[in-house]
């Protein structure tokens, strides 16, 4: 249960009120109070332990704090109320609303709330929200964009109050940015580009021969060779002999390459997300529930009263005397005798999962089903009875509850179930 309270992100906030009139049996006492907190922590939650009823308001406080995000100063306020009763609460600057939540012990006392400038605060539509009504026991004012420093509490009438302030922060100033207009450039659109000779470029220039005629790498020597009479490398600077400028041309190449990175990408895309798919398709659910042991050989395994389905989060699990199974069965006495079974599921159609017992092996040994032998696969249902040798278990699962109450337990051994279960 907790790990899908976890996996949906619900945090999941556990009270438990201890005190002698309800307290749990003593057979559940040692299974809750450990599983209960540990179920709060997988999601997110807590779990809290009281006394008295009289410690609630304060847990349920820090509860809805924790669920809306705001940052509390906790209980700031708790007092009787005798007239004149006026109190000073202090708030911060630079906060998005704060929050004043009161408890009365009596519906009787009223209150009066006035800002730091003398002003009575009354709900408004200007930023007060006043959440109560006449005979209430509690009061909650919000204040947008609340003035900072020394606030006055006033009540009347004749009890106690309880006041808790909780703040939201106002959001963080944006970090300016520059306003100019860049200046418009033009992408040049021929491939082939001149530009003037760099006296320290790193790229030494090559001689070429043009029509049986050596060029130096200078430039010197008076030829009317034009650009387009010169073979060019790819990726390499020329010398122009009459201009002493360079013509570059780019790399065919790289369109290549770029278009072999996109196709890679676009196909770990394709994998990539269809291996999500397949992660994500539907499959079988985790078994869920409990066994408890009914009766067991002396000095069997395993110790525990009961064994809890939902800890082992997979959809099959498997009952029997070998090591590897995930509960193993030891008899002193039979040995390697007792039988070997597997608690697994299968989605519905309609329906939520059904929780099936498969025989994998009986060992000499009867695998019963509510005082009934079997061989094949059964559904399992709230409060059956399975019986494997010497040891008896009652499944316990209220969302397998039996469609009808006096409907007959069912050995299928057929081939559709067979297959369904396939061993």
């Amino acid at each position: 249960i907790a790990g899908r309270f976890a996996m949906a992100g619900i945090p999941l906030h556990i009270v438990l009120l201890h005190n002698p009139a309800v307290t749990a049996e003593p057979e559940m006492a040692p299974v809750v109070r450990p599983l209960w907190p540990d179920m709060a922590a997988a999601t997110g939650g807590r779990f809290y332990q009281v006394e008295k009823s009289d410690d609630l308001p304060h847990i349920f406080h820090e509860i809805m704090v924790s669920l809306t995000g705001r940052e509390t100063a906790g209980m700031v306020l708790q007092a009787p109320v005798q007239p004149p009763s006026r109190h000073t609460i202090a708030v911060q600057p630079n906060l998005a609303q704060t929050s004043f939540v009161i408890l009365k012990s009596s519906p009787a006392i009223t209150t009066e709330i006035f800002q730091p400038d003398g002003r009575r605060l009354a709900p408004a539509p200007t930023g007060v929200t006043y959440n109560g009504w006449p005979g209430s026991y509690e009061e909650v004012w919000s204040v947008s964009q609340p003035p900072p420093g020394d606030w006055q509490l006033r009540f009347t009438g004749q009890g106690q109050i309880t006041v808790w302030q909780d703040d939201q922060p106002a959001p963080a100033a944006p970090t300016p940015f520059s306003t100019s207009i860049p200046t418009a450039t033009t992408t040049p659109l021929p491939r082939q580009v001149a530009l003037p000779s760099i006296p320290v470029a790193s790229i030494q220039p090559t001689s070429s021969t043009v029509q049986g005629r050596t060029d130096s790498p200078t430039g010197e020597a008076g030829s009317d060779s034009t650009p387009s009479q010169l073979p060019l490398a790819e990726g390499r600077g020329q010398n122009i002999p009459s201009g002493g400028e360079r013509i570059i041309q780019s790399d065919q190449s790289h369109f290549g390459r770029w278009f072999w990175l996109m196709l890679s990408l676009l196909v770990l895309l394709l994998f990539g997300g269809g291996g999500l798919w397949l992660k994500k398709r539907p499959g079988s659910p985790p078994v869920s529930g409990q066994l408890r042991r009914l009766a067991a050989p002396n000095g069997s395994e395993p110790a525990l009263s009961r064994i809890d389905l939902d800890r082992f989060n997979q959809p099959q699990v498997q009952l029997g005397p070998d090591r590897t199974a995930d509960v193993v069965l030891i008899n002193p006495a039979a040995g390697p005798g007792l039988p070997t079974v597997t608690l697994l599921t299968r989605p519905g159609v309609e329906t939520e999962a059904t929780t099936y017992l498969r025989v994998d092996r009986a060992n000499g040994s009867e695998v019963r089903l509510n005082d009934r032998q079997v061989h094949q696969a059964c559904p399992l249902f709230d409060s059956d009875i399975i019986g494997l040798g010497e040891y008896q278990f009652r499944f316990e699962n209220l969302r397998c509850r039996r469609p009808g109450s006096n409907r007959p337990v069912t050995a299928y051994g057929n081939r559709h179930t067979s297959s369904l279960l396939g061993r």
